[in-house]
């Protein structure tokens, strides 16, 4: 009945001189339909311009704060620098890994300095000296002693190995490569020598250094490094007066943020008091973001 009430009002609509009403009605509902659509479109267009704005701001606020973080912690590696060529009472740091804590700005800043004369340096130490140390740290007489022939073996000129018999061994577990004989550039080459374990190079690696030029200074040697030069023959100190001596140490320092977030710094600084700059940033290690 319905559908017949349209058809007829079609019909008659043009000789009546007006448009049918039915039809208006209908051109309306859909309008309307339309409007509606384009509504719940821009709804979603803003909420995802509202969310995708909001993401930016919090990495913008992210970045910022990383940036402050680490300006910080490299502000505290001078601001120990300062204190350690302070001659002053009170004001003079030591290189003992005593932990300081400074204000860099406005962030907290913990920060630490080790002498690396007290550490082994891989490069120029004796077999002896690196078994007796491997075996502090807690490896077994035996392997240490091999370990210590692998170490020594690494740097060992080529020219040196008539045999050949320290790179058949690497070809014996095979590995791929073998003894370079040249000086480590790195302490994480430590981990690809023949025998090494992850875990004995975490614990060896946080006693050794490449920057020293002599044995382990006893006087600020840690424990471990204390209890394996006990059994070395004693040398000479052949110590000199502070003024004239250069120091290479290791500076660490742990920038705090409000929220828990951190950012560490590590650096190797050369120390001469008696040169014209005082100092020298030797390195940069990668920042670890806590």
């Amino acid at each position: 009945m319905d559908r017949q009430k349209r058809l007829l009002c079609h019909i008659s609509a043009p000789a009546r001189g007006h448009r049918c009403s039915c039809a208006g009605r209908g051109q309306h509902g859909f309008a309307l339909i339309v409007v509606l659509w384009g509504l719940v479109l821009i709804g979603l267009m803003i909420t995802h311009l509202i969310a995708a704005g909001r993401m930016e701001t919090r990495v913008a606020m992210n970045l910022v704060s990383n940036a402050q973080l680490a300006t910080a912690a490299d502000g505290a590696v001078y601001h120990a620098i300062f204190h350690f060529l302070e001659s002053e009472d009170g004001k003079h740091w030591m290189a003992n890994g005593e932990m300081h804590d400074v204000t860099i700005g406005a962030v907290a800043v913990s920060v630490r300095m080790m002498d690396e004369a007290g550490k082994v340096n891989p490069n120029i130490v004796s077999e002896g000296l690196i078994a007796d140390l491997l075996r502090v740290i807690g490896v077994a007489t035996g392997q240490s002693r091999a370990q210590a022939t692998a170490i020594t073996e690494w740097i060992r000129p080529a020219d040196l190995d008539m045999t050949g018999s320290a790179t058949d061994a690497y070809r014996s577990a095979g590995l791929d490569y073998g003894p370079p004989g040249a000086p480590f550039e790195t302490l994480d080459e430590i981990g690809r020598v023949l025998g090494m374990t992850p875990e004995i190079a975490a614990k060896l690696r946080p006693h050794l250094s490449l920057w020293t030029a002599n044995d382990p200074d006893r006087k600020t040697a840690d424990p471990d490094v204390s209890k394996a030069l006990e059994g070395q023959p004693r040398q000479s100190d052949g110590a000199m007066p502070l003024v004239q001596r250069q120091f290479f140490l290791t500076i660490e320092a742990t920038a705090s943020g409000p929220s828990g977030e951190s950012f560490r710094r590590r650096a190797i600084v050369g120390i001469n008091p008696s040169s014209l700059r005082g100092f020298k940033i030797l390195a940069w290690e990668a920042p670890l973001a806590e």
